[in-house]
């Protein structure tokens, strides 16, 4: 009996390391900009390991990057589910409902981010401009504001530059 939890907990670590080992792959390939290659070392960890968390959302950004928006919704879908927690996972999965120009949608997970993660100043800067794709400049103006505090100004210049912020 005993000899039978050691083996299954070293079948687990080895899963484990062969996944870790796919992710790394995948990480190396994304940071060369090879999204293609990435998303298929980040598939193979996530076969070796279906929980592989951090699979999802980087597969997700992969996705994202080469323009499959709604195979990006997919994986943080399922990150979500792994960890409904996970701020990331909802700022990905925001951003990429915002490209399909899912602008309600991009803001209830961008929402969800925040709520979870209160300094994640690319949650408030994306949502800024979902309100301004819904015509809630008031409500962008604060988000851009929050976002600048937190370290991302970008939004507030562009904003200012469109004639939104006066001050």
């Amino acid at each position: 009996m005993r000899s039978c939890a050691l083996l299954a907990a070293l079948c687990c670590l080895l899963l484990a390391q062969g996944a870790n080992e796919w992710f790394k792959a995948g990480a190396k390939a994304s940071d060369r900009g090879d999204y293609q290659e990435a998303i298929k070392n980040y598939s193979l960890a996530i076969e070796t390991d279906p929980k592989h968390l951090n699979s999802y959302l980087n597969r997700a950004s992969a996705y994202y990057y080469i323009g499959e928006y709604n195979a990006s919704i997919a994986d943080n879908d399922v990150a979500v589910k792994l960890d409904p927690n996970n701020a990331s996972a909802f700022k990905s999965r925001g951003v990429a409902y915002f490209a399909l120009g899912e602008y309600n949608a991009s803001i209830a997970d961008l929402t969800k981010a925040i709520k979870i993660d209160p300094s994640f100043d690319y949650a408030y800067y994306y949502r800024a401009l979902a309100y301004l794709e819904t015509n809630r400049s008031d409500e962008a103006k604060k988000d851009a504001l929050i976002a600048c505090d937190l370290g991302n100004c970008d939004l507030e210049q562009r904003l200012t530059a469109e004639g939104l912020f006066d001050d």
